[in-house]
């Protein structure tokens, strides 16, 4: 376990604050109302102190000189953070992409077939790193494409003339040769590329030709010392109105290890102003493509009533209807499991310390298949309320939240024992699991070998779960919490 400790915070204080709520003292960075009310609600001080404090909702930037050995902080029992040290080992999207990989690569070396549910990143590339390969993927597709355009111009010519003298294996031959003269203007599928540690869509832009990002290293935009993340476009996202809109939801992490994770069951959806087209012609226009309400608010059909938001719960409803329960049910199982497999792909690289919590803020885009894809994940999302909505719903997240890390209103360092805080409710107890392997191990020698055939093919499914615990037991439970 991490242990930056050297020098103790505000060693006036004492282990437990009072009785009353009076005796909390709290401190933020962020002068956000959803913050303020709560702090106000629960009767909580406010203060400034560098010390002198029981929460510190701090920045990001703050956080790391909290946990810099050689600043030599040392946090008492009753203080606790709203970040872990090393966060950004999932919320850069960098990173987020290399762990998910790695992760992947571990469970496929095991035979786990929980890999192949890791299929919900986009295929992604961080740069300049790995230029050569995303340059040799980028040319794959293209040569894909072309076989399969002139597979099927074959396929035509034949039936028309029998008597053609060069058959179709010997153009599929030439075509593959051929392409050892690439041209970088060739137009390819479309990419998106995102500077890896920027927020609210700065930087990004898409490309189709391999030409166009040579160009813009060239440029002034580029920065050498940036790391960019370069991703598979998704180019039939479902759509609402004519209209793209990705989620915004919410999970709450109060360990790593053992790894306790709630899910926020309401979210939002941000739609962009204008409809949703392909065309070339449109590819750098941002109020297509980009969601993200910094770039929104600024266009002429913004409307600053609905903050171009719904809530999750009318995204459902409208996949409800249009789609049916059952396709609403697997998509909202699919969400979970981007959530809890992203959660486990840094568990053992993350710093557990057990000051700190985190609240991830993740982004997902719906296809027309109704398939999940993960975006990226906030560490600080926005508390900025656009609507009189949009703030009655973040000041309710941030109460549930502190309903969780502070259970008792004025006892700081209690752990949370119920498994449903308001809308928050318990998405994954890496301590019950264990304690589940416990039971089972008991039960199995209890009623033998045959315990275990009586499951048949189920035994199987559950194979591919056994990564959230390292156990059957508490896989299928989880399997089935979810049905």
């Amino acid at each position: 376990m991490y242990r930056p400790r050297l020098k103790r915070q505000g060693s006036s204080l004492h282990h437990r604050v009072g009785t009353g709520n009076e005796g909390v003292r709290f401190k933020t960075d962020l002068q956000k109302q959803a913050i303020l009310n709560c702090c106000e609600e629960r009767k909580w001080a406010m203060t400034d102190s560098e010390d002198d404090w029981n929460i510190y909702w701090a920045n990001v930037g703050r956080i790391r000189k909290i946990f810099n050995l050689e600043s030599g902080v040392r946090l008492r029992d009753d203080q606790i953070v709203n970040h872990f040290p090393n966060h950004f080992e999932l919320t850069r999207k960098d990173l987020m992409v290399k762990n998910i990989k790695r992760y992947k690569k571990s469970l496929e070396k095991q035979g786990n077939k929980a890999a192949e549910l890791l299929d919900f990143v986009p295929t992604s590339y961080n740069l300049p790193g790995d230029y050569p390969i995303f340059e040799e993927e980028f040319r794959k597709q293209i040569i894909e494409r072309e076989h399969s355009k002139l597979t099927k111009k074959s396929a035509r010519a034949s039936a028309r003339e029998t008597n053609s003298k060069e058959s179709t294996a010997t153009k599929e031959h030439n075509i593959l040769l051929s392409f050892s003269n690439f041209n970088h203007k060739q137009r390819g599928s479309k990419w998106i590329l995102k500077p890896a540690s920027r927020a609210q869509g700065a930087g990004i832009f898409i490309i189709n030709r391999l030409s166009q990002l040579k160009k813009w290293t060239n440029s002034s935009k580029y920065n050498s010392n940036e790391t960019y993340v370069i991703s598979k476009y998704v180019e039939k996202p479902l759509l609402i109105g004519g209209r793209k809109f990705d989620l915004r939801l919410f999970a709450l992490v109060t360990s790593y290890r053992p790894l306790i994770a709630y899910f926020y069951s309401e979210g939002f959806a941000r739609f962009s102003n204008v409809k949703y087209t392909a065309d070339r012609d449109q590819m750098n226009n941002t109020e297509v493509h980009l969601t993200n309400v910094a770039i929104q608010k600024h266009s002429d059909d913004y409307n600053p009533n609905h903050g171009n938001k719904w809530s999750f719960s009318n995204v459902m409803l409208y996949i409800e209807s249009n789609f049916g329960n059952t396709a609403a049910a697997l998509m909202t199982k699919q969400i979970k499991d981007i959530i809890i497999y992203s959660l486990l792909s840094v568990k053992n690289v993350l710093i557990n310390d057990k000051h700190c919590f985190e609240c991830y803020g993740f982004d997902i885009i719906i296809d027309s298949a109704l398939k999940p894809w993960l975006i990226e994940v906030n560490a600080s999302p926005s508390l900025s309320a656009t609507t009189k909505a949009d703030s009655k719903f973040k000041k309710k997240l941030i109460f549930d939240l502190f309903r969780i890390v502070v259970p008792s209103y004025s006892v700081v360092g209690e752990l949370c024992t119920k498994r449903n805080v308001g809308d928050f409710y318990l998405l994954y107890n890496e301590a019950e699991d264990a304690e589940d392997e416990s039971k089972g191990n008991e039960e199995k020698q209890t009623h033998g070998a045959g315990h275990d055939e009586a499951h048949g093919n189920g035994a199987i499914i559950d194979s591919a779960y056994q990564s959230f615990s390292g156990n059957q037991r508490s896989a299928r439970k989880i399997r089935n919490s979810w049905k």
